[in-house]
This record gives structure tokens, C-alpha cells and sequence, in this order.
């Protein structure tokens, strides 16, 4: 049980809630992954056959680049929107 134990030394550290902080590092490491699992599994169809699917009339570079983008967006707010709502609404 003693390897488990990861906050054994807490009353010696400056972290008032150290919940918070392995929080917020479960939830960054899963958004990257998210993020990574979105690009590899996006980047595997064509992006003209989506382009020809919902009829975008852009040129079909600047289209792709903006549909990467707002991918690495939502994953710059999935990571960031957890940090605001436990410091929002948590116990003080």
C-alpha cells in the first residue's frame, strides 16, 4: 500500500489540495491524447472527398487548414475549460 500511497509527505509540501493537481494533469494528458487520436484519425481521409461531402467552395488548402486549426483549438478549451470549472466550483 505504501506505492500507492502518493500523497504520504502532504502536510510537508505547499500544495493546499494536491487532488487538484493530479487532476488537472489526468485531464491535460487525456485531452493530448484526444487531440492525437482526432489528428491521426482525421488525417486519414482525404480532406477533397470531405470538401465534395459538404459542398465548402474555399480552396480546399485554406479549407484543410482551418479544419486542423479548429481541431487544435478545441483541444487548447478541452484542456483548459476543466482548470477554470474545478477552480469555479470546488470547495474552499
Amino acid at each position: 500500500m505504501e506505492i500507492l500511497n502518493i500523497f504520504k509527505n502532504f502536510q510537508h509540501t505547499k500544495i493546499r489540495d494536491p487532488f487538484h493537481v493530479l487532476f488537472y494533469t489526468i485531464t491535460a494528458s487525456l485531452s493530448i491524447v484526444y487531440l492525437g487520436y482526432n489528428f491521426v484519425f482525421l488525417s486519414a481521409i482525404e480532406f477533397r472527398v470531405i470538401a465534395e461531402i459538404y459542398q465548402i467552395d474555399i480552396d480546399v488548402t485554406v479549407a484543410e487548414g482551418l479544419y486542423q486549426g479548429i481541431i487544435s483549438f478545441g483541444g487548447l478549451f478541452g484542456g483548459l475549460l476543466p482548470v477554470y470549472l474545478v477552480s469555479r466550483f470546488s470547495r474552499k
